[in-house]
């Protein structure tokens, strides 16, 4: 990956929480906003960036070690379902799921298959690793938004009076759901592109895997 494509990675992946923070405070404090304004773009506004940096890098941090696995686990199961109850369960050839495929061609165990599918992402297997690399932090925002937009859904239904913030708790879910949705299609879509790509070099995926320990 050239230094261009993983600098855009890194400043989506660590810079995005940050500036949704910040997005959510405006939505949800406005007259706090209006009201200490003067104070944010002045002097202290240096500090105020600083402190949103610092903080965009730990909500990303949550964000990959917590969101992100159920994320995945969720998308697993719509593979499932698609496959298995909608297609009748297809033979594993002509699976599009990684982590399906993964287990029938390679015999990776049930709890270790999406660590063996970001094995092969990060090992650089896919040719295309630099798009897809910034297309999954592209697809992390939108999940980013979702939790963001539950957390504004929440605060205005139990935290904050009637009228205070921008949006409704109303908006604030239908956004929510709106993105996490959206997050799926995409995710699907760009998983299976990836199932392709395996099958179509098996031989090379079955050296990174067992190079990584994940098959004998």
């Amino acid at each position: 990956m050239n230094m261009f494509s993983l600098g855009v990675s890194r400043l989506i992946r660590y810079g995005y929480g940050g500036a949704l923070f910040a997005a959510l405070v405006v939505l949800l404090f406005p007259n706090w906003i209006w009201a200490n304004y003067g104070k944010i773009s002045g002097g202290s506004s240096l500090i105020v960036g600083f402190g949103i940096f610092i903080l965009s890098a730990g909500v990303y941090a949550l964000h990959r070690s917590v969101v992100i696995p159920v994320h995945h686990l969720v998308l697993c199961f719509m593979f499932w379902f698609y496959e298995v109850p909608l297609l009748q369960h297809p033979e594993i050839k002509d699976s599009v799921s990684p982590t399906r495929f993964l287990g029938g061609e390679f015999k990776v165990r049930r709890g270790w298959r999406i660590a063996a599918y970001s094995a092969l992402r990060r090992r650089g297997f896919f040719y295309n690793s630099e798009q897809l690399d910034i297309a999954h932090a592209e697809n992390g925002m939108l999940v980013m938004t979702a939790v963001g937009m539950f957390v504004g859904f929440v605060l205005t239904c139990w935290c904050i009076e009637p009228g205070k913030s921008v949006l409704s708790p109303t908006m604030f879910a239908f956004f929510g759901f709106g993105f996490l949705l959206a997050s799926y299609v995409t995710a699907f879509s760009h998983h299976a592109g990836e199932c392709l790509a395996i099958k179509k070099e098996v031989t090379v995926a079955r050296t990174i895997l067992r190079q990584a320990g994940f098959i004998d």
